[in-house]
Formats: C-alpha cells, structure tokens, sequence
C-alpha cells in the first residue's frame, strides 16, 4: 500500500511514488491519507492509485529471479567442465565444490542477499536500540538519588529518555517496513514463477488446461517461504538482544539474576504447550462445529420425512450430543484462555520478584535501589520476547524449510521440454506425457473431479431411515 498510494486527487497530475515524497511524510504515511479521504467520499477508482516502479513490478521481481537462476545454472555448468577437463588432464586434486540443499534456496539467497543483510543490519539495530530507554531511565534516577536536596533539572536525563523512545520507534518502523516490501517481493518473484512452471506443464499435450488447481496447494508454500527473510533476521537478533539483556541483567544483581531466568525458562515450555493446546481445540472445534451445523441443514431439509415418520426426538438427541461437545470444547478453550492471559500479565511480575527476592535474601548487605528495580523490570521485559519467540520460530523454520522442499521439487525437479512428435525429452530420454507425468495429470484430474462431485450426506435423512 506505501508504494501504490500517493498523488493528488482526481488523477489531475501523475501520482508520485512513495520515494518521492518528503521524509517526515514518509514515516508517517501521511501521503496516504488521501486514498483513505477518497475513499470515504466515493469508491476508488484506477486513477487514485499509483502503478509501482519498475524495480516493484512484477515482471522485474520474476526476471530478476530468472537472471539469477541462469546465472547459477551457468556457473555450475562451467565448473562442471572445468572439473571435467582437469579428470581427463589426470589432476583430480582439486574439484568443484556445490552448495548442498534445494536449489531454490541458492538462487533466493544470491537475489536477496542485499535485502537480507539490510533486513538483519536494520532489526539488531532496532532490538540494540530498545536497550536504550531502560539505560537512560537508570541514568536519570541515579542522577535524582545522588542530589542532596530534590530539585529536578534533569532536563538533559528527560530528552535523552524521549530521544531513545523516538529513535527505537523510528528504526523499528523502517525496519518492518523494509522485512514486509522484501516478503511482498519473494511472494510476488515465486508466484509468477510457480505460474510460468505450471503454464508449461499445462501446455503438455493430454494436461489439465489450467494451472489453478495445481497452484492451490502450493499458496501456503509461498507465504511460508516470503517470511523466511523475516524468520532469519529474527532469530539473530534474537540471540543478540537476549545476550546483552543477561549481561546488562549481571551487571544490576549480579549471580541472583539467574532466579528470574529459570523462572522464564521453565515457563516458556508451559507457555507454548498451552498455544499449541489452544490450536487443537480450535480445530476439534470447527470440526464439531460443522458436523452439528450440517446435521441441522440435512434435518431441514428433509422436514417432511422427519414429521412423517416422528424421528423429532432422534434428531434432537443428536443435535443436543454435538452441541454439548462444542460446548465443552469452548470451555476448555475459555480456561487456557485465562492461562494465557495470566501468564501475559503476571509472568513479568513473578519473573521480577523472583529475582528480586533471591538478591535480598542471599545477603543483608544487598538493599535495592529503585534504579535497580525499574531497570530489572524494563530488561525482564525485554528478555521475555526472544525466549517466547524461538519456539515458535523453530517450528515456523521447519514448516519452511518442507515448504522450500515442495516447491523446489515443483520449479526444478522436472525440467521438460518439447519435441517435435509430441512426446518429451528429459536428459536425451524421449518420454510421453502419461509416463512422464501420469502421477501430475492423475492428480489434478482426480480434485477436478472431486470438486464437480456433489459428496454424499454424511448423516443423511435417508440413509439413517
């Protein structure tokens, strides 16, 4: 949306790029509010948006993605031959050396190792700069504790505070902007090019037409691997931001910090056993759902029957019997809802006071000061994020990397091309389109099928009479 919307109104004078406004509207998207103007007023139409430029249009992203398979592909043929040449001369000392893994994954790392590196540089930045506020918050009680007589003029302490605030929200934002315009940019680069696979498979006599039913399944594929430079950026800063926390955390209590680190380590397991929980329930949930809800469209529609032969308490049962499950569902649901809610709230606070107690109790000399506590609090907090983070981001990585697997056996695996009779050659096999790609054509004949077929009611009238 920040790279299509911007311009004047009514499509007078040509609507200018997000580049090309001024700096202060940029960070605030203040370019934007037109479109939004425009659209309380009337419908929007062609003329209030902006074409993209053409580094964002799709056909640069998918020929930039082009030009570095065949680049790879080039190398990798030449020190092929290279290592040929040198087998035959007799010096088998020295050989090429591959990058292991799929393939798609080397020519999305050779295009987007710029935008990857800006990506990292930008969120260790933003993470480093979130350490700021606590350090300037320290600074500025520390300042307070050692006057003799309270008279504030800490002015200096004050703006260093809100310059830290404002500098780590500024970062931060530009931040997410650059890792959300690098997810739009793998997406739309692997979405053409899944289109252009499928459109020339789809061009192999005795194949389905359309690419669409092939690409269906691999939507979630695509959306899983645009996140993937998001994913990497964070998980180094991640380990960055956690290591600085705990050596800013020693230096404040010292060997009683590691209370409040246990306490988080032995919660975040809690924690992620609870969502995942939550998520299975949803599903069971839907699932009932569903079932009651086509029970009740089937007994509707077969009212007449029902009436006729009196099976009203019958269906009723059965009815009251799902309900009751969805029911009991949704209170379970409601309980680790409260846990989460608990544990979001209430973990900080026992982290914190766990931590606390620890350094008072383990000697009478140690006496906290609020600086100690008010900083303690902030890091805590800070801390919390990566540690609930890296579960989840070990499962979403794994998700990827099968998902990178998919669509790599789908761009690269079956390389194809036409011969004059018809039939296909793979590696100077000739080879016919049902043997070739029978499990292909079967596949997408069988879900068209499936999808023209009417399924059979699961508790029809019918068939429970």
């Amino acid at each position: 949306m920040s790279l299509c919307l911007s311009g004047r109104w009514g499509g007078k004078q040509k609507p200018t790029l997000e580049r090309d406004v001024s700096f202060l509207s940029r960070l605030s998207y203040w370019f934007i509010n037109r479109v939004v103007s425009a659209g309380h007023r009337r419908g929007l139409q062609l003329s209030d948006l902006c074409c993209l430029g053409d580094e964002d249009s799709a056909q640069s992203l998918c020929s930039a993605l082009q030009q570095q398979q065949h680049r790879r592909t080039e190398g990798r043929s030449r020190s092929q031959e290279s290592g040929e040449e040198e087998s035959l001369g007799g010096n088998t000392s020295h050989q090429g050396v591959h990058l292991s893994g799929p393939a798609l994954l080397c020519h999305l790392y050779g295009w987007l190792r710029p935008s990857l590196l800006q990506v990292t540089l930008l969120r260790m930045t933003s993470d480093l700069l979130a350490l700021l506020p606590p350090q300037a918050l320290r600074c500025g009680i520390l300042y307070c504790e050692n006057q003799p007589v309270f008279d504030w003029s800490g002015l200096t302490h004050a703006l260093a505070l809100l310059a830290a605030v404002v500098c780590h929200a500024l970062v931060q934002q530009v931040c997410e902007r650059h890792s959300r315009m690098t997810e739009v940019r793998v997406q739309t680069a692997l979405t053409g090019a899944l289109y252009k696979q499928a459109l020339s498979r789809c061009s192999i006599p005795g194949c389905l037409p359309s690419p669409a039913p092939s690409l269906t399944p691999l939507r979630a594929d695509v959306g899983r691997l645009a996140e993937l430079p998001v994913s990497l950026s964070a998980v180094w800063s991640s380990w960055v931001q956690g290591t600085v926390c705990v050596c800013l955390l020693w230096r404040e209590l010292g060997p009683s910090s590691l209370a409040g680190l246990a306490v988080l380590l032995l919660l975040v397991p809690l924690t992620s056993a609870v969502q995942r929980r939550a998520r299975l329930l949803q599903r069971s949930q839907e699932r009932v759902r569903g079932e009651r809800q086509q029970l009740v469209q089937e007994m509707l529609k077969g009212i007449k029957t029902v009436k006729l032969l009196v099976l009203e308490a019958w269906f009723q049962c059965r009815v009251g019997i799902a309900r009751e499950k969805e029911l009991e569902t949704l209170r379970i649901l409601g309980f680790l809802t409260a846990f989460s809610l608990l544990d979001r709230v209430c973990v900080p606070f026992l982290v914190c006071v766990s931590s606390l107690g620890v350094y008072v109790l383990v000697d009478d000399g140690n006496v906290l000061t609020a600086s100690q506590v008010f900083t303690c609090v902030c890091l805590f907090t800070l801390l919390r994020s990566p540690f609930n983070l890296l579960p989840s981001l070990a499962l979403h990585l794994t998700q990827t990397w099968h998902s990178l697997c998919h669509l790599d056996h789908f761009l690269f695996s079956q390389e194809v091309s036409h011969t004059e009779n018809g039939t296909l050659s793979e590696n100077g096999v000739k080879k016919s389109c049902l043997e070739d790609h029978s499990d292909w054509c079967s596949n997408e004949t069988l879900r068209e099928t499936e999808a023209n077929t009417v399924p059979l009611p699961k508790h029809g009238v019918s068939t429970q009479i």
